[in-house]
């Protein structure tokens, strides 16, 4: 029997590893620095300038930072929405308007407490996220137009395909499969890779966001 070699998804795993110390090799002021920088050119997009709702992750350890990038968008007069993840690796979203009383889940990410009244109803922008009884029970008009919605996805690295690696819950390939609206994923520029496809770390059901925002540049994929 030959070997096949690791697969991309053991590929992956191994990467998870290095990219991991490398971030948090950095110090707290160089990351700081550079998240600065990123919310500076993610507000500067069209994408955000259009929406009126952003879906955003709550940074944890050394993610990048997105609470400056959450208040920005309140000044501006968008909703925000957090997620919180369901069995299925579902996301559902529901909207904040503070980042007190946040409660811990299994997982260790800060989310908001369960709210049926502020489910966010993403309408247009993932049509099959929820069954009838659960769109219309949100906070978020049904007919809200795709363009109106914008999400920060979260990764450990990403490449200048827009790529990512996550890690390894599944619940971002799952949402990104069925949302409509505008993906912008954020990544220091030192963790940018050129082609993780080429580093092979690629599964069939990877799906690229539209615009990766680095410290010091905006790759948009449709360029």
């Amino acid at each position: 029997m030959h070997d096949m070699g690791p697969s991309a998804k053991d590929r992956k795993a191994t990467l998870r590893v290095c990219l991991t110390s490398r971030r948090a090799a950095a110090s707290a002021e160089r990351r700081a620095a550079a998240d600065a920088a990123i919310v500076q050119r993610v507000v500067r997009l069209p994408e955000y300038a259009r929406s009126s709702l952003l879906l955003t992750y709550l940074a944890m350890g050394e993610e990048v930072e997105t609470r400056g990038l959450i208040g920005r968008a309140w000044a501006d007069g968008k909703a925000v929405a957090l997620p919180r993840c369901l069995p299925g690796r579902r996301l559902a979203w529901q909207r904040i308007e503070s980042l007190d009383g946040l409660v811990r889940s299994p997982f260790g990410v800060e989310e908001p407490p369960d709210d049926p009244g502020a489910l966010v109803d993403l309408g247009a922008a993932m049509p099959d996220a929820w069954p009838p009884d659960a769109r219309s029970s949100g906070v978020w008009p049904s007919d809200a137009s795709v363009s109106d919605v914008l999400a920060i996805v979260p990764g450990l690295a990403f490449d200048r395909q827009g790529y990512r690696v996550g890690y390894g819950g599944g619940f971002y390939d799952t949402f990104l499969a069925g949302f409509g609206g505008s993906t912008i994923g954020l990544c220091r520029s030192g963790l940018l890779s050129d082609d993780l496809g080429l580093l092979g770390a690629l599964e069939p059901h990877d799906l690229p966001v539209q615009v990766v925002v680095t410290d010091t540049e905006a790759l948009r994929m449709d360029a």
